[in-house]
């Protein structure tokens, strides 16, 4: 079964939301996207993630999470 989660963040109205699921080997793949809510619409930038697998969900998701800070952190717009 595949858990999703939505982390907030303070960057410029983007969330990150995490996918995770149970393969059939034990492992725990997983898959993130940034969001990007704007006025007029929402923009979702799919975050490159290795092939691994994790021992744990909670593992998986929390590399999610960290995965998306560090592409917003890496492809925010910098103020001028």
């Amino acid at each position: 079964m595949v858990e999703r989660t939505t982390v907030e963040t303070p960057h410029s109205d983007c969330n990150i939301s995490v996918a995770t699921e149970q393969m059939a080997d034990g492992g725990w793949a997983v898959s993130v996207r940034v969001l990007q809510t704007t006025e007029n619409a929402e923009h979702v930038f799919p975050v490159p993630v290795p092939p691994e697998r994790f021992a744990t969900e909670e593992a998986a998701r929390i590399f999610g999470v960290e995965a998306g800070r560090a592409w917003i952190d890496a492809n925010e717009p910098k103020s001028a």
